[in-house]
């Protein structure tokens, strides 16, 4: 299950989400490669300098324990 959920993975909904359908996230060993706000992001300079230093992950790959995850990574905005 892939997507945009809002929601960091220390949210007890997320945790929650997490136990109720044994998926687990792809991200487990790779950091916490955080998604939002997205990189590239420069409604004001006040807000761009803060989003350097308050980044946090809302977007989720989680799997089932048969799939091996061998790399992860956040990519810029391109919008």
């Amino acid at each position: 299950m892939a997507g945009d959920l809002n929601t960091t993975m220390w949210s007890p909904y997320y945790q929650k989400l997490e136990q109720k359908t044994g998926l687990r996230n792809s991200r487990l060993g790779f950091g916490i490669l955080p998604s939002w706000p997205a990189k590239g992001f420069s409604h004001s300079i006040v807000f761009y300098i803060l989003s350097r230093f308050f980044q946090i992950p809302i977007d989720h790959c989680l799997i089932s324990s048969e799939i091996k995850v061998v790399n992860v990574e956040t990519k810029a905005n391109l919008s």
